[in-house]
């Protein structure tokens, strides 16, 4: 059998490809030549089954264009010896590149959030593809469970919090998965496995160091309304003064499964700068809000005062942080209409400012949370003055 072997093998370094009939062809011989091939510097070939001839296999060297139509075997490997290297590279590098942008302040950027996801969906799909043709669905889920691998290193090793990981999880998957298709698409119109491809993987990298700051400001509002069966004049003393907010007082909301604060009180005090409201949530944060328009019992308008004892440390995402680098809240006031001597519009109108180079995603989120925060926040009020005995 080793000089059958050693026939064939000269075979391959001259021609890059021989036959083998299947009836010689078995696991034993498989691994003989392999061992072989090895001993003679070659570390790997590729196996087919050749359509003209079915009663041969076609052996190619790795980079081999084979010289007749095929059908292509692969030996079998388990998920975890084909996932295991692959992901641990991946997470590795998350973890590395998530250190520099947060060392640079540069989370919120479109190396990060863009850059970096595209690169990985294209580089694992590109690594999959060298070995095999996948189906559409695999290569989609292969991107969500990688994603949901990057979300868990990122909140044990890079401290992020679950909110930032919940907001950053729809952009990671979607740039992974363009990545990873826009790579599918690649690989069946021209198959060259050429590994210099995984210099993408280098995109992000030279865009957190290179590229120049993208960074925008854009201000924004939202605005929410409710209807209060109550007095407008006990709904305006009501905004000034509502402590121990209850549980049940409190709709629920997604945002606070995600990880937001609730509220737990707010009591507007005069003071030698004029009226100020002590505003409590959970977790022991505590802020003020410096009223500057009281026209009561129809408006009340106020901007923020936050310190850095305003929110301890893990009471809230840094990249959340109001006051912070990438937002702020700027004004909030509250309208009331009176629509009849028992019935109140209340109407909360919130400003806030971010300064990220993806505004046009951090937006998105940050009026979500905005709404369904007013949309707790007026829900209070009605719950406690339609119930007040």
């Amino acid at each position: 059998m080793s000089e059958n072997i050693q026939i064939y093998i000269d075979k391959l370094k001259k021609y890059g490809e021989c036959s083998i009939a299947n009836a010689e062809w078995n696991p034993t011989f498989e691994n003989d030549l392999r061992t072989q091939l090895k001993a003679q510097g070659i570390d790997d070939i590729r196996v087919y089954q050749a359509i003209e001839q079915p009663e041969f296999k076609l052996i190619c060297l790795i980079f081999h264009k084979p010289s007749m139509e095929i059908v292509q075997e692969y030996p079998f490997r388990s998920n975890l010896i084909k996932w295991l290297p692959l992901f641990s590279v991946i997470l590795i590098y998350f973890f590395l590149i998530g250190l520099l942008a947060l060392d640079q302040e540069k989370m919120l950027t479109t190396a990060f959030l863009i850059f970096l996801p595209l690169s990985i969906g294209a580089v694992t799909e590109y690594f999959w593809t060298f070995w095999q043709p996948q189906a559409l669905k695999k290569t989609l889920l292969q991107q969500f469970y990688i994603v949901l691998g990057v979300i868990v290193v990122g909140a044990v090793f890079l401290r992020e919090g679950v909110i930032c990981l919940i907001m950053a999880a729809p952009i990671y998957w979607l740039c992974a998965t363009l990545g990873a298709l826009a790579m599918r698409a690649l690989c069946r119109k021209l198959w060259k496995p050429y590994k210099k491809i995984y210099s993408i993987a280098l995109l992000p990298l030279v865009a957190l160091l290179f590229f120049p700051d993208l960074t925008q400001i854009r201000n924004g509002v939202t605005q929410k309304e409710i209807i209060v069966n109550a007095p407008i004049q006990t709904v305006f003393a009501s905004i000034n003064n509502i402590q121990n907010i209850q549980p049940e007082e409190i709709k629920y909301s997604p945002i606070f499964t995600m990880g937001f604060p609730k509220p737990v009180s707010g009591m507007t005090e005069s003071t030698p700068n004029g009226l100020v409201r002590q505003i409590y949530w959970q977790r022991g944060i505590h802020f003020q809000e410096k009223i500057f328009q009281s026209e009561a019992p129809n408006k009340l308008a106020w901007h923020y005062i936050f310190t850095d004892e305003s929110f301890p440390k893990g009471s809230l995402d840094d990249h959340l942080k109001m006051g912070g680098a990438y937002f702020n809240l700027l004004t909030t006031d509250y309208q009331l209409q009176a629509l009849s001597p028992t019935q109140t519009k209340m109407i909360l109108r919130i400003d806030y400012r971010l300064s990220t180079e993806v505004n046009w995603y951090a937006d998105l989120w940050t009026r979500y949370v905005l709404k369904e925060f007013s949309d707790v926040v007026l829900n209070i009020y009605k719950y406690r003055l339609e119930h007040a005995t």
